[in-house]
């Protein structure tokens, strides 16, 4: 698996999407959706996955914030020397509904794979943000 994606049916409010996490041996991608405000409703998601025959150097590289009360975290997980960005994933941990992933980026040199979340006002419990890189070698 290189890379995951999802589609979530977010049209079904509070939902919003907590996570597109490669699994560890890279065969997989879970797609999270939480809700702040349980309706007793479903809510769907389905990931998505590139799979391809593994390139040299196929690995999962994870970094994650501390967990607190911050209303803004920023995460990045860098690749390697000698690899490069292939697939970005991201997951919120404790934000029960209440933290949106903002913002999925590759870094510039494609070395690296940056995560924004971003917590309701009000919201004061502790949670944290992972960021995930799929990497190859160059």
């Amino acid at each position: 698996m290189l890379s995951g994606g999802d589609t979530v049916d977010l049209d079904q409010a509070p939902s919003v999407l907590s996570g597109i996490v490669p699994s560890a041996d890279l065969t997989a991608v879970d797609v999270e959706v939480s809700t702040a405000q349980p309706d007793g409703q479903d809510h769907f998601g389905s990931g998505l996955a590139v799979c391809a025959a593994p390139p040299a150097g196929l690995q999962r590289v994870a970094a994650t914030s501390a967990l607190n009360t911050e209303e803004l975290k920023t995460v990045t997980a860098t690749c390697p020397a000698g690899k490069h960005l292939v697939g970005i994933g991201g997951r919120v941990t404790g934000g029960r509904g209440n933290v949106v992933i903002d913002d999925w980026r590759p870094g510039a040199t494609l070395a690296s794979a940056t995560v924004t979340g971003i917590a309701r006002p009000g919201f004061a419990d502790a949670w944290s943000l992972a960021a995930y890189a799929v990497c190859v070698t160059r």
